[in-house]
């Protein structure tokens, strides 16, 4: 019955109308061409950007792969460009329940984390979530399993554990690179605090594991270098001290360590729950030692994890995601420890003859919270900040998705990276025949139709040409002119 309950505490806000939105820009849009190349030309190893070798996004590809994958099983469409992502979204819920319901035996925690963690809006959103087809929800599973299965070996010294964490962080690393590592100084630091490094250095599964890491994800960079020359220097660019040292143009808010994700974590991320950050770090370090431990462990995590990311020039409001669980069992546990003290409170004895207060205390900031995240799921909008690629997109794939034959379309170049666009370009030649071609506006055939979607280029075409409008759709965010000349 518990998970069940947790099944369906999770399954609407990350697979409700899951397909609703078209493929967004910039990373699921990258990795979805990546995949779809690899779908058309099986090149496993080098993925590919347009028929050339992605040197942009030079991240192993175990996303890629799994994308391939879910193209083969559900065929090219959205769902399989996201799939891999909400079932890793999926599993760091039931792992997470798993882990305080089985392990620490206390269900009534792992749900109220659970809940916490699926109504924070850095673990949910419409882009880098397990609602789209980026890394970044594979990331936060994986990264999950080895920390969680890092702590199962010291606390019970099986070396099982030990091979799972080891696995789970060549995977981890697999998926994003050295991202997946920054955890690593946390768990070397409750090592320490255990007093099991003696423990962890005797360990076969340590340096086993640490052999298949050099053979997996040392393998793959060394053989990925040979089939496509300089990809080991646009990594160390891309993904490496690149993005520690130099501040991406694209990185949005850029404000001094540590207050970018500070201030994120309050406004946005996680602006139902931070309250019971504190709470629950304080009384979890003065609790009995099951929740001690698990206390100290989640803060050292992420305390490691924040001062790296604040530290990086290039920020992002999706790099504190993998951050979320284990911000989702410090607020439970206060959440958890107020209610329990609600429950035993002297004042409430005898007043009702079952006290439903603490009941109510768990409910009541939780509602707001699910039903917020309840409307972004099942009416995903990705806002204003780029809706005119959006529109065109949407264009693009109700032509994907008709019956009818879909004609050639022409779209005026806007000179902007697109990636999405792209993607909905080679599905629609390989599914439908169609070709989408770019055109450049000084290149327009005066005599054309052609499919304009930002306000600025309508009204260039409007002051130019002579023309008839063929379809105005979206609101009159996508216009179809059928160009009759030049004006004079």
């Amino acid at each position: 019955m518990q998970w069940l309950l947790v099944c369906i505490i999770v399954a609407i806000p990350i697979w409700a109308h899951l397909t609703e939105l078209p493929i967004q820009l910039w990373d699921e849009s990258r990795v979805a061409i990546n995949s779809f190349e690899m779908y058309k030309d099986h090149h496993f190893l080098t993925t590919h950007f347009n028929g050339e070798p992605d040197m942009w996004n030079t991240k192993p590809p175990f996303v890629v792969w799994a994308q391939f994958v879910s193209y083969h099983v559900f065929g090219i469409n959205e769902f399989a460009v996201r799939f891999p992502s909400a079932l890793a979204g999926t599993l760091t819920c039931l792992f997470l329940f798993w882990f305080l319901a089985r392990k620490k035996k206390n269900p009534v925690l792992g749900i109220i984390s659970v809940v916490i963690l699926i109504t924070s809006y850095g673990f949910v959103k419409y882009h880098h979530s397990p609602r789209t087809g980026d890394y970044d929800a594979m990331l936060t599973f994986f990264s999950l399993a080895y920390i969680i299965f890092f702590y199962l070996f010291i606390e019970e010294e099986k070396s099982k554990y030990l091979y799972l964490a080891m696995l789970c962080i060549t995977l981890t690393v697999m998926v994003k690179s050295v991202t997946g590592l920054i955890f690593v100084p946390a768990l070397f630091l409750y090592t320490l605090y255990k007093k099991k490094l003696l423990l962890v250095l005797k360990s076969p599964a340590l340096y086993l594991g640490i052999i298949f890491f050099i053979l997996i994800v040392g393998g793959y960079y060394w053989i990925r270098e040979q089939h496509n020359p300089g990809y080991w220097e646009a990594v160390q660019i891309n993904d490496l001290w690149g993005r520690m040292n130099i501040k991406h143009e694209d990185s949005g808010r850029y404000v001094p360590v540590p207050f970018y994700y500070y201030n994120l974590i309050i406004d946005s991320n996680y602006r139902y729950w931070y309250f019971f950050l504190p709470i629950g770090a304080l009384v979890g370090i003065y609790h009995k030692q099951d929740l001690k431990d698990i206390t100290i462990f989640c803060f050292l995590l992420c305390l490691v994890f924040f001062l790296v990311i604040s530290s990086s020039k290039t920020k992002h409001d999706w790099y504190d995601m993998p951050m979320m669980p284990l911000f989702a069992v410090l607020s439970g546990i206060g959440v958890y420890t107020l209610a329990h003290l609600l429950a035993n409170s002297v004042i409430w004895q005898g007043v009702l003859n079952k006290n439903v207060l603490p009941y109510i205390f768990i409910v009541l900031p939780a509602l707001p919270a699910y039903a917020i995240m309840l409307v972004n799921s099942t009416k995903p909008d990705p806002g204003e900040w780029i809706s005119y690629n959006t529109h065109v997109c949407k264009y693009l794939k109700d032509m994907y998705y008709s019956n009818l034959k879909v004609p050639d379309i022409s779209l005026v170049d806007e000179n902007e990276y697109q990636a999405n666009v792209d993607w909905y370009a080679q599905v629609l030649k390989e599914k439908k025949n169609a070709n989408v071609a770019w055109v450049k506006y000084e290149n327009i055939n005066p005599y054309s139709k052609i499919v304009v979607y930002k306000d600025g280029t309508m009204k260039r075409i409007e002051q130019d040409f002579q023309y008839s409008y063929v379809e105005k759709i979206y609101d009159d965010k996508i216009r179809i002119y059928q160009l009759n000349g030049k004006n004079n």
